[in-house]
């Protein structure tokens, strides 16, 4: 066995066969770590997740409602906006304010 740097001639003694060894030699890259990413869907939020059960009827008024507004909000916006409409006409009440 011959051992041949990069860029050498090797010749076999039999006959007139020559190899040309040519191995390029790049900058050695730099290793990158990537963050091992957890199982699952990713998260699409920074509030913490609420789960809640709603009656089918309740549910298809909440669905009506976001039908009538002029954006039409999703199940979970429209069950936010209908939360903050309640929450501030009860703050109302109770300050005596109209």
């Amino acid at each position: 066995m011959a051992w041949v740097r990069a860029g050498g001639k090797f010749e076999l003694p039999i006959g007139s066969l020559t190899f040309y060894v040519s191995h390029k030699m790049g900058k050695e890259s730099i290793p990158v770590t990537q963050k091992k990413r957890g199982r699952g869907r990713p998260a699409t939020g920074q509030d913490p997740t609420l789960t809640v059960r709603l009656p089918m009827d309740l549910r298809s008024a909440i669905e009506t409602w976001a039908k009538q507004q002029k954006d039409t909000p999703s199940r979970s916006e429209a069950i936010r906006r209908l939360i903050e409409i309640a929450l501030t006409v009860t703050a109302k009440k109770h300050t005596g304010k109209k």
